[in-house]
């Protein structure tokens, strides 16, 4: 009787071990598991597969989905429009950003013809009441028996407030209009007079007859004489520069000019 007591103690002793040991081994898988969720959820926290679906939070469905596209759409279009109005006002109140008619040239191609060119310096001087200067050829071309140094036209430069005055009546020739070709990448532009007769307060000179000549004026902002001043030269940054829509407003608001 005392041996059977000792076996069965045993025996309830083993199975007792073995029974812990178990609920060792399933707190460690347990535990395993859990950690394991954990990193899942940090790698990847916006995982569906890793979030599990509450009652109280229920998992969004196709309106909702639409309805966030909606509003981030709307908040992108925001966003633009204050980008853009903030651009229009701080080029408003910065006084670095005006624009200002540099230069106005009216020049004139004569070639080798002489008689044209004293006409042309003569026709300059009478509309811009300056005294114009002669264009020297660069280059030596001799099936237009050119050469360097030879005179082969005519131009003169205005500035300030007589380059605006004179600009305005130059383009009433043209019915104030123009066109977006007449305009390049930095804002400057430039048309054609085909009769001078044409500009207001002009008669007919029996000495001149028909000529014509070329317009060309150039635009900058304050800051622009860094790229032609004789030392330290600098480029104008990109977001300085003139663009072409910026000189076509300047024109159209400056000078009353309908583009075609």
């Amino acid at each position: 009787m005392v041996e059977e007591d000792k076996t069965k103690e045993s025996a309830t002793q083993v199975s007792e071990q073995y029974a812990s040991k178990q609920e060792v081994a399933a707190e460690k898988t347990e535990k395993n598991r859990k950690v394991k969720e954990v990193v899942e959820t940090l790698k990847n926290p916006r995982n569906p597969s890793t979030e599990k679906a509450r009652p109280d939070q229920p998992k969004k469905g196709k309106e909702e989905s639409d309805a966030l596209k909606d509003s981030s759409e709307k908040k992108k279009a925001l966003s633009q429009t204050s980008k853009t109005s903030s651009q229009k006002t701080s080029d408003n109140q910065n006084p670095n950003r005006e624009i200002f008619v540099e230069k106005l040239t009216l020049s004139m191609g004569t070639g080798t013809d002489m008689e044209l060119l004293k006409k042309g310096m003569k026709l300059l001087k009478i509309i811009s009441g300056s005294q114009p200067v002669k264009s020297l050829a660069k280059k030596r071309i001799p099936a237009w028996s050119i050469r360097p140094g030879l005179p082969i036209g005519c131009k003169v430069t205005l500035r300030g407030k007589k380059a605006e005055e004179k600009l305005r009546g130059v383009l009433k020739a043209v019915d104030d209009k123009l066109s977006p070709k007449n305009f390049d990448q930095q804002g400057n532009f430039s048309f054609g007079i085909k009769e001078y007769i044409d500009l207001p307060n002009m008669d007919y000179n029996y000495d001149l007859g028909i000529l014509g000549f070329q317009v060309s004026v150039t635009l900058a902002r304050p800051g622009y004489r860094v790229k032609e001043r004789k030392y330290s030269q600098r480029d104008i940054g990109k977001s300085h520069v003139i663009s072409k829509e910026e000189g076509i407003e300047f024109v159209k608001k400056k000078f009353n000019v309908v583009i075609e």
